[in-house]
């Protein structure tokens, strides 16, 4: 029996995606080095109570920033290029501002990363003496683990990251690393994972899943199977499928998210 199923808007009787996307792998920023960290830094952050507050960077690893709103307005109008948006995520159960396709992958990325517990869009504003003027930045994302662990993301397709942008993307870093938080800059995303993402983004939510038919896909899958394998084992596909892609959106199932998903997909159950 074959899996039917729909991915990126288009409807396959022969598998579950079955697309002509080629795996060319994510860009990749090339590695900034942590500039001199410059005097004056503040950061200047909307909490969830709407006013606006500035911090300076000793009392800044003590506020947290995942929960701030959006520190600066995020433009709307017709016909432009960008698509701007607000995600709900599954790991906050809270919407996330994002202003482009890229930006909302990395939400759907940091959504499935183990341990996150809070993310913000454009979280604070970075200001800093520069040699002419106070410079500002507003960074794209912050994120927060259950560890107390902090990362800050800036998205921006390579084709676009010129001199100006690494030369803020390294006092971002020294300022990050200041206070011990990760700082990365993210490239647009390999074209068959994004599509494979999406697709599960579609179950993130858990209240589709069958506890009983879960718990017969995780034991089918203790050893590597084809995906058509466990769901037939599990049931009805048309039932199954469901459970089935929410266990592989929360990792609790996994496979090759680098190529295409389709009914040979092998999947198995996570370990550890």
């Amino acid at each position: 029996m074959q899996v039917r199923g729909t991915v990126g808007g288009m409807v396959h009787g022969a598998g579950v995606m079955d697309t002509q996307l080629r795996t060319v792998g994510p860009e990749v920023h090339p590695e900034v080095a942590a500039a001199p960290l410059p005097e004056g830094v503040m950061l200047t952050h909307v909490p969830h109570d709407g006013a606006v507050m500035s911090v300076t960077l000793s009392a800044a690893a003590e506020v947290p920033f995942e929960l701030s709103r959006p520190a600066r307005r995020i433009p709307g109008y017709r016909h432009q290029r960008n698509m701007p948006g607000w995600w709900w995520s599954s790991s906050t159960r809270s919407h996330v501002v994002y202003e482009s396709w890229l930006e909302r992958h990395q939400l759907i990325e940091l959504d499935r990363r183990p341990g996150i517990c809070g993310i913000s869009g454009q979280p604070f504003a970075l200001s800093w003496t520069g040699e002419l003027r106070r410079e500002r930045h507003v960074p794209d994302f912050f994120a927060r683990s259950a560890d107390g662990s902090a990362m800050v993301i800036d998205c921006r397709p390579l084709e676009r990251a010129d001199e100006k942008f690494y030369f803020v993307a390294a006092i971002t870093k020294s300022i990050c690393q200041e206070l011990n938080w990760e700082y990365h800059l993210a490239g647009a995303p390999d074209p068959t994972r994004a599509a494979n993402l999406r697709w599960l983004a579609g179950y993130r939510r858990n209240h589709a899943v069958d506890s009983t038919v879960a718990e017969v896909l995780l034991e089918v899958s203790a050893n590597p199977v084809e995906l058509v394998v466990a769901a037939n084992a599990a049931g009805d596909p048309v039932l199954v499928l469901a459970t089935l892609f929410t266990l592989l959106w929360s990792g609790a199932l996994t496979c090759d998210l680098d190529m295409p998903l389709t009914d040979h997909t092998m999947i198995w159950a996570a370990r550890g």
